[in-house]
């Protein structure tokens, strides 16, 4: 099974994770807390045009939810604070189209543009007269899913009267329970929340697919769809950044090149030369991956040293204190203890 979509991409502009640290802080979180474990510091949010890996927006998401124990609504807050600034060329390509059959194509063609973990299809059901946009979310861990739907559902609340003008959606099926299925029905506008769903959709009439667009532009979607691939293209990721985000954005140490090869659906021998051809090698991405991660557990957990050297895939302790020495000429607990 092929890697969804945000896997290969860069994520686009750090302004998305400084949202969540944002609303973090706006919940009593501090900063430091919301960005563990990411690779992110509180100054490469205040890089202008900073890039970011989809794996180090998952693991703010995922600190966020932890610390605040997943409280419905959260994730509708985050959907409020998505802006036309955040979903940028995407959505003039979406506007400009000429039928809601245009718009949907361009949204499933660059969604992976937005900030949304989803695979966008558009079906039609057995009779043919519902068409459905379905989101899959399979890639999606459980912890971070009913955020990650709530937030997409808002910017999408917020998306529809742009798109189609003062409308109202007659279904839309959503994987949420009832309790936060109340929180989103109060921001989308539909006639029907369909909850514990199977798969999340909009459901709308197949006649509305030749719906002409009331900021229709032939000349502008034209412009917007080429700016869109550009930026598509721009954003692919090379195997340098595809090897660091497995290695940097799991809690499960991979130690092998042949594994990690696997993940990646591509041959061992291949991502290797991808790599050589960087300028880099798997031990050396895993080594600087090790030596950030070590320091940022001493300092910001309590874990015991042998628990954090396990954790980086090493077999002894001993194995892990010298090399943690040869990084920061000190010992861990000596590092520790500088920096608690």
């Amino acid at each position: 099974m092929a890697d969804p979509a945000w896997r290969s991409l860069r994520r686009g502009t750090s302004g998305g994770v400084a949202s969540l640290v944002e609303l973090g802080e706006g919940h009593g979180l501090d900063p430091a807390d919301c960005l563990q474990g990411s690779g992110l510091r509180q100054s490469d949010l205040r890089v202008d045009g900073a890039v970011v890996l989809a794996e180090q927006e998952l693991a703010v998401i995922a600190n966020i939810v932890s610390l605040l124990n997943d409280p419905p609504g959260l994730g509708i807050e985050a959907g409020r604070m998505v802006n036309l600034g955040n979903l940028g060329i995407f959505v003039f390509a979406m506007l400009s189209s000429e039928t809601l059959g245009d718009a949907l194509e361009v949204a499933t063609t660059f969604a992976s543009l937005t900030n949304t973990y989803s695979d966008l299809s558009v079906t039609y059901d057995e009779s043919g007269s519902d068409v459905r946009l379905e989101c899959s979310f399979g890639d999606v861990n459980d912890d971070v899913r009913p955020f990650i739907l709530e937030r997409d559902l808002t910017v999408i609340a917020g998306l529809v009267p742009m798109v189609l003008g003062d409308v109202v959606l007659p279904r839309v099926e959503a994987e949420v329970d009832r309790a936060r299925g109340a929180l989103v029905a109060s921001v989308l506008p539909t006639e029907e929340l369909v909850c514990d769903a199977g798969r999340t959709a909009l459901v709308v009439p197949r006649e509305w697919m030749s719906r002409g667009l009331p900021h229709a532009n032939a000349e502008t979607a034209r412009r917007c769809i080429a700016q869109c691939e550009q930026q598509l293209e721009q954003r692919r990721l090379g195997a340098r950044s595809l090897v660091w985000a497995r290695l940097h954005g799991s809690d499960e140490p991979v130690q092998s090149l042949t594994r990690l090869a696997g993940e990646l659906h591509v041959d061992r021998r291949t991502l290797q030369r991808r790599l050589a051809r960087e300028g880099t090698t798997f031990r050396a991405l895993l080594e600087e991956s090790r030596r950030i991660r070590a320091a940022e557990a001493l300092t910001g957990t309590d874990r015991p040293v042998a628990a954090i050297a396990a954790g980086l895939g090493y077999a002894e302790t001993a194995a892990f204190t010298r090399a943690f020495t040869r990084w920061y000429g000190v010992t861990p607990t000596r590092y520790r203890a500088r920096n608690a």
